[in-house]
């Protein structure tokens, strides 16, 4: 048995002296390395393979007894270290003893023979340790740290941190929409995920990094050794990157991605590891609030923002149920006759005594507080009620377009959902138009297809909201029943000095009319624009020129009542009169 022993001894004669000791050994075979001073060591490991032993002088002068056996047990978790001292009763023994060493010698009281068993055996008790260790402090499923070794390795970290003029950094990532991945392909699946995506993370950052699984779909980073935090927005950003590749299954391709949050050890180092993991823990919060696939770097102002969100999801809890959600209704033209065709529904929230809240503001709370479905239903039904009142009333042939979250189009019951709310209230199917965003297409699964799939059938429309501002816009269009397309504001607003927004128009309506699609131009906020799209010739219109998003009272006043259908049916409504004079 070959054995690879590290000495660090500033005594050659004394190194000397253990070669020949050991080279006289039956048991085993020494290959013998050796450095004079223990910040050497460092350097003579991270040159090869650590060593199977160390053997350590306790009073070389760069010595600091518990510190040093505690550094040196972190730079070599696996390596058991025996001590060379010149009595077991000095103080320094017994603290070495306390952090770790496996044996200790005397010098001058051995041979080659008890040298060599006591290597032998320090070993043996080390493998044996770190069995144990393993068993209590690495994650069985993907081998990293866990919860308790990351606790020990950050405590360690802020420790030396402490001691320098470097910055330590700790991220906390978690998993995407993991919960769908369980849902759809299996816990198994989700586990051979995560598996492959901690394996990412530990290939992405350096080898002095630590990677840790807390629980779940959560990972945990430290970044040390930074002269700047923008190095840690860095190791961040490629994390993105790399969550964001596609990972390879046994039976399925999962493309995902994680969200990030960061906190620094840098603005007062007399705080300890709890206020470090807090930090990172509400930046977490902000960056999956903020739309996921993102980072967030901790600030004293998101723990404001994080008492608003709490006081917001408090309030939320019982939005629904005290009535505090209100729709809003935009009008839809006719691009060349200015009659409605259509109208969106967007909801707002009004809490008592206050401004109505735009839907930016409180979605992505309902969604992660389990609330969508719920408010989600309310809306769809709220809109579909109020269509069939008004059509009842005027005969009319308009649409209702429908905003839904993600959540929703994935829930395996929405399809059931929509045919009721169809049902009860009388409403035909052609008349409804349900609207998504394209990042909300993103995580389709094989039931978002199926729900897709039963409600077109049904006669179910299917439009695109910002159309062509995603990555995958025109895989929808192939791959999904999709009947309208709005073309984004983005596009639009100024299209009529941007000769790269008229082309990029230009195209998505051609492309539009080729597939037998409608479009929609969003962002008519003025004469201009409206002139240059009515020579693009979309199929309707939508802004705030045509008209801002209206209570229901103001809606029925302007298009709903017998002395507004010449506003309704009219070539020209008054608002609108000036366009033709500004044609180019």
């Amino acid at each position: 048995m070959r054995i690879d022993l590290a000495i660090v001894e500033n005594s050659l004669d004394d190194v000397a002296l253990i070669r020949a000791m050991l080279a006289d050994n039956a048991t085993a075979s020494f290959d013998i390395r050796y450095v004079q001073r223990v910040s050497d060591l460092a350097t003579l490991c991270s040159s090869t393979r650590p060593p199977d032993v160390l053997l350590l002088d306790l009073n070389l002068p760069d010595a600091r007894g518990s510190a040093t056996i505690n550094q040196i047990r972190h730079d070599l978790p696996h390596v058991p270290v025996v001590a060379i001292t010149s009595s077991v009763q000095d103080k320094t023994v017994l603290d070495a003893a306390a952090a770790g060493v496996q044996d200790f010698i005397i010098r001058g009281e051995f041979d080659g023979h008890s040298l060599a068993q006591t290597l032998n055996f320090a070993i043996a008790r080390q493998r044996s340790n770190s069995t144990l260790f393993d068993q209590a402090n690495i994650d069985a499923m993907t081998g990293l740290p866990n919860r308790f070794l990351f606790q020990d390795r950050l405590n360690h970290a802020l420790q030396r941190a402490n001691r320098t003029d470097e910055t330590v950094a700790l991220l906390f990532i978690d998993i995407d929409n993991f919960k769908n991945i369980n849902e759809v392909y299996g816990h198994d699946s989700g586990n051979h995920y995560l598996c492959a995506i901690a394996h990412t993370f530990v290939t992405t950052v350096r080898d002095s990094d630590t990677v840790a699984r807390l629980k779940g779909d959560r990972f945990a980073v430290i970044v040390e050794g930074l002269n700047y935090p923008q190095a840690a927005i860095d190791v961040a950003k490629k994390i993105l990157a790399a969550a964001a590749r596609p990972v390879e299954l046994v039976e399925h391709t999962l493309q995902g991605s994680c969200s990030i949050g960061i906190a620094f050890h840098t603005e007062d180092k007399t705080k300890g590891q709890q206020w470090l993991i807090k930090g990172a823990d509400t930046a977490l919060k902000s960056a999956k609030s903020s739309g996921k696939n993102t980072y967030c770097t901790y600030t004293k102002a998101l723990d404001r923002a994080l008492v608003k969100r709490i006081n917001q999801d408090s309030m939320l809890q019982c939005a629904l149920s005290n009535d505090e959600f209100h729709l809003f209704y935009q009008p839809i033209v006719d691009t060349q006759t200015k009659r409605l065709v259509a109208y969106e529904t967007l909801v707002r929230w009004q809490p008592p005594g206050k401004r109505p809240i735009l839907p930016g503001t409180f979605i992505s709370s309902l969604e992660r507080l389990g609330l969508m479905r719920d408010v989600g239903e309310f809306i769809l039904r709220k809109a579909i009620r109020q269509h069939v009142i008004w059509t009842d009333q005027h005969e009319s042939s308009i649409s209702v377009c429908v905003n839904i979250s993600a959540s929703q189009i994935a829930d395996p019951n929405f399809a059931r959902l929509v045919r009721s709310a169809l049902d009860t209230y009388g409403l035909a199917p052609q008349y409804l138009s349900l609207e998504l965003t394209e990042d909300q297409l993103i995580n389709n699964t094989p039931d978002t297809r199926r729900v897709f799939d039963e409600l077109s059938e049904f006669g179910v429309k299917f439009s695109i909201d910002d159309f062509g501002t995603g990555h995958n816009s025109y895989s929808y269009l192939k791959n999904f029943p999709i009947s309208t397309i709005k073309i984004d504001r983005s596009f639009t607003r100024l299209l009529h000095v941007n000769r790269f927004d008229r082309a990029i128009a230009r195209s998505l309506i051609a492309l539009a009319r080729e597939l037998d699609l409608n479009t929609v131009a969003e962002g008519v906020e003025n004469h201009i624009v409206l002139a240059e799209l009515e020579s693009l010739g979309p199929d309707a219109l939508q802004g705030f020129l045509i008209g801002r998003p209206m209570t229901v009272e103001r809606f029925e006043h302007r298009f709903m009542q017998p002395e507004a259908a010449a506003i309704a049916t009219s070539p020209w409504p008054p608002e609108l009169a000036t366009a033709s004079r500004v044609r180019r």
